[in-house]
């Protein structure tokens, strides 16, 4: 029997056919004239004719008619679903499909039903991030963090002789989208100032610039890098760095950064597997390993349908025949991945150091001003001068959640360390520090509610 394991994410469908590569499909519908066109075609023409092209009828799977389209975003997802299986579904005979962790019920019944009027011969149904998951980690906590259109997720997979999905915490109204949105305009206002040519200003460039968008973003590093834009047989080039496109987003990058810290196990190591969708992000890894004890794990592309179709066998074999969604899955050593040529790659630890200096945190930054660190306590909290130690970072007088005497910072031989003083506790990088806490370059404190952030950089 041939298999096909289909993934569902917001973004598009990511198909793996036994002995073949990965396919993806991306979750654009053209609706013109009572017809839907899907994927490619309607994703080039996504900034041309916005009004006419819709994109979340898979993040938002249900049956509420779209605004100004005389469509639901079932029909739009039946659309697609249709177009793919009457490209790629000759002599399949089971589908596996991998759906999204946030997916509710009523959701998961309709995907079915979907599947169901356009013919798959569905077998069996896995929690993406639970197909994406190989081996045990008895001794580590394991997240794995994903991302759609509109929201970012969290979940847990816990080990134990199998795989169990086990929580899932979400950040809304932020996704995929939005951060694809900032760093368009990020370009767009690069490139206006350093050739007076606005990309925005026309859909036909602004849709040129969407296209060469994820070419752009895998090609951010440390230095500087050129982008090039062709429009109307002219040539324009701009220049951008690692440090631009984080800038952009940081803000989103720092609330993920606190969702992963609020959900993991105090005094246990964290391995956090990051989708592909995320992995491509640029910089986010990076911050994401400055967590303490974090190892990151960036999943290359078709890890969760590669999982579910290794396990094709296994993980429907308890449902005795019916279609069911399936939390416990056992693990799959490395070696026999589908993608063993891809092994998932892990963000070294020198990520965990800002900017890639190395040993330890010499100055603490406040509101752009750098304040040196020594073997003399710097107090941080409200109170200007209470007649104790003359180093201090005063914070506004009636901070919420902030102490007279909030903490300390001091530079020891080891490292620099986080004394907490507080009745209202000091969080570094999202996670509430303990009495005492190790600090190295990059890490993020925050004092109050919502708080003031202070940064631990080095100093040559």
């Amino acid at each position: 029997m041939t298999a096909l394991a289909l993934e569902i994410a917001g973004d598009g469908l990511t198909l793996l056919r036994e002995g073949g590569a990965p396919v993806l499909e991306p979750a654009y519908a053209l609706v013109e004239g009572g017809a839907v066109i899907t994927g490619e075609p309607a994703r080039r023409q996504y900034r041309i004719r916005p009004r006419h092209v819709h994109r979340r009828y898979w993040d938002a799977l249900g049956e509420e008619e779209i605004p100004g389209a005389g469509l639901t975003q079932a029909d739009l997802a039946h659309a697609q679903l249709e177009s793919v299986w009457q490209a790629h579904g000759e002599g399949v005979d089971e589908v596996y499909l991998v759906v999204p962790d946030a997916y509710a019920r009523e959701q998961l019944g309709l995907l079915l039903g979907l599947a169901q009027e356009c013919g798959l011969p569905v077998a069996g149904l896995v929690p993406s991030a639970l197909a994406a998951s190989t081996q045990l980690l008895a001794d580590r906590q394991r997240l794995h963090l994903d991302a759609g259109l509109g929201r970012f997720t969290v979940t847990e997979i816990v080990s134990g002789e199998r795989l169990r999905w086990m929580r899932q915490e979400q950040f809304d109204n932020v996704g995929l989208d939005a951060l694809r949105d900032r760093w368009t305009r990020l370009i767009g206002e690069s490139f206006l100032a350093s050739t007076r040519f606005d990309p925005l200003h026309d859909a036909v460039s602004e849709q040129a610039m969407f296209e060469a968008l994820p070419g752009w973003l895998a090609s951010v590093g440390d230095a500087p890098f050129t982008l090039t834009l062709d429009f109307q047989d002219k040539h324009f080039e701009t220049q951008l760095d690692a440090h631009a496109f984080i800038a952009a987003v940081e803000s989103a990058y720092r609330a993920l950064q606190q969702l992963v810290a609020a959900m993991r196990e105090p005094g246990r190591g964290l391995t956090l597997q990051l989708g592909e969708r995320v992995a491509a992000l640029p910089g986010l890894a990076n911050m994401l390993a400055r967590l303490g004890d974090t190892r990151v794990v960036a999943l290359p592309r078709g890890q969760a349908v590669a999982g579910a179709l290794r396990r094709r066998e296994m993980f429907a074999a308890d449902a005795g025949g019916a279609v069911v969604l399936t939390r416990v899955l056992p693990p799959l050593a490395e070696e026999e991945s589908a993608l063993s040529r891809e092994a998932p790659v892990e963000v070294a630890e020198a990520a965990r150091r800002s900017d890639g200096d190395e040993g330890r945190a010499t100055h603490v930054v406040w509101r752009g001003v750098a304040y040196p660190l020594s073997g003399e306590a710097l107090v941080v909290g409200t109170t200007a001068d209470d007649g104790g130690p003359s180093r201090r970072i005063a914070l506004p007088a009636g901070s919420a959640g902030v102490s007279s005497r909030h903490c300390e910072l001091r530079l020891l031989e080891d490292g620099a360390m986080l004394t907490d003083l507080s009745r209202y506790g000091t969080f570094v990088n999202g996670g509430r520090a303990g009495p005492e806490t190790r600090l190295q370059p990059g890490d993020v404190l925050r004092v109050g509610t919502p708080g003031e952030e202070l940064l631990m950089i080095r100093l040559a």
